[in-house]
């Protein structure tokens, strides 16, 4: 073999993989904060108790960033056709029902903008958890008033979080 020691090393260099594009949790935090939106849900049906839900929403018009974060995350994506020549498109990924909690305990100590929203959703999803709501026949029973006023509350709570305009 001919030339020097380190051209000999050169040859048997291999550069190191690149990037797998598989994006982190601290990623997705970075992202949930700049992109996010966290929030509780509320549906009300007539003559029975209000329902709530947790819900997480990132949005961007780069549909390829938001491949990469389901495929490792999960969610559901959904697209949103410009309603104005100029702009893109927009691609959203949701979290709903269970898969909330897993995602937010997985991103909640990298959180910095939306840390307080997290709370409030695990605050919800906890408490949730420690209802037992019975039945009335085929249909679930009715709530105490103090699980729809605490219920109520945390939804209130986000939703002044989420508030656009100067705080108050």
């Amino acid at each position: 073999m001919k030339g020097s020691v380190s051209a000999k090393r050169r040859r048997r260099f291999r550069p190191r993989p690149r990037d797998s594009g598989i994006p982190t949790v601290e990623y997705l935090a970075g992202f949930v904060d700049a992109e996010g939106c966290l929030r509780l849900t509320k549906r009300l049906v007539e003559g029975w108790n209000p329902q709530y839900g947790a819900r997480i929403q990132l949005s961007n018009t780069n549909r390829r960033v938001l491949d990469d974060l389901r495929q490792k995350f999960g969610g559901i994506l959904t697209s949103h056709h410009r309603r104005n020549l100029r702009w893109k498109d927009e691609y959203q990924i949701v979290w709903i029902g269970r898969t909330v909690e897993p995602l937010l305990r997985a991103v909640e100590r990298y959180l910095r903008i939306k840390r307080e929203h997290a709370r409030i959703l695990l605050q919800f999803i906890n408490h949730r958890k420690s209802v037992r709501q019975g039945r009335m026949g085929p249909r679930f029973g009715r709530l105490p008033n103090h699980v729809i006023a605490y219920r109520e509350a945390r939804y209130l709570r986000m939703k002044e979080l989420n508030a656009k305009g100067p705080s108050s």
